[in-house]
């Protein structure tokens, strides 16, 4: 059978390009992996290959393109998880926390988060009293919802500095909790916070306290999806206000599903050239 003239196109540009990955020119390299990670799909177990390489520069190039093909893969499944709502909350945790600090090792986080989960398994939390606690105990504060702080949307960060932002320690303290399926995240007034079946509340933001009905009824209730997605956005937003191209592209490509540059076709010049 004939090759497809497509596949054949690709096979060619990928034959050119692969031929530049071991250019001493740094800026032809990374060129020449940008496109080649357009061509993901005909890319198969070429980059793996060139990982065997005996040359040491396109081994180093290779690794390259291979960590970023791993990454976008990555942010794709998360996405995927997240639009499904078949997600386990804490890996998901340690997926947006590398969003942003992007060279932790993710074994590192996953830990600090599992070590963090066994303190509240130990003291097997029942209710928003022994939650409230808790938190108390080991120091969590909250802090407001900011686009200038994406330390506070980070597990790692969040564990590690005691301070998170309200949104995502509400969702965070109900996974703690041995039924987390009775208790739901809740806005009111502005405030995330965490309702039982009972009328009560726990405030993150209110050194948390716990509040009997506290207008409840005008309470806003949010999934577990819906909590990390706004953390997503939080974090999209800081990209910004950084003006941080990488993060802007990278975390647009997990709440939008895109894999490729062309979600910046959105974008505002700077981000897109042929919006200027």
């Amino acid at each position: 059978m004939a090759p497809n003239s497509a596949d054949s196109s690709d096979a060619d540009r990928i034959k050119i390009l692969a031929s530049l990955l071991d250019d001493p020119d740094d800026n032809i390299a990374v060129k020449a992996i940008a496109e080649l990670l357009k061509l993901e799909q005909s890319l198969g177990d070429l980059p793996a290959t060139w990982q065997e390489s005996g040359n040491p520069l396109l081994r180093k190039r290779a690794h390259q393109l291979q960590s970023a093909l791993v990454m976008r893969q990555r942010r794709k499944a998360l996405f995927d998880r997240l639009n499904s709502g078949k997600f386990d909350f804490f890996e998901a945790l340690v997926d947006i926390h590398l969003l942003w600090f992007d060279n932790d090792p993710r074994a590192e986080i996953a830990n600090e988060v599992r070590q963090f989960r066994r303190k509240a398994r130990a003291k097997k939390l029942s209710s928003l009293t022994e939650l409230s606690l808790f938190m108390q105990q080991n120091n969590i504060a909250a802090a407001p919802e900011s686009t200038l702080h994406p330390e506070n949307y980070c597990i790692g960060t969040i564990l590690a500095d005691k301070c998170g932002a309200a949104s995502i320690l509400a969702a965070l303290g109900k996974h703690l909790l041995a039924e987390p399926e009775k208790f739901t995240v809740v806005s009111i007034y502005g405030d995330f916070a965490i309702a039982d079946s009972d009328g009560n509340v726990l405030i993150p933001a209110h050194g948390w306290q716990l509040h009997k009905d506290a207008g409840l009824r005008q309470a806003e209730k949010f999934t577990p999806g819906e909590i990390l997605k706004f953390c997503e956005m939080n974090l999209f937003s800081c990209a910004v206000n950084s003006d941080s191209f990488r993060y802007i592209l990278t975390i647009a490509q997990t709440v939008s599903g895109t894999s490729g540059d062309e979600i910046l076709q959105k974008f505002p010049y700077p981000y897109n050239v042929q919006g200027k």
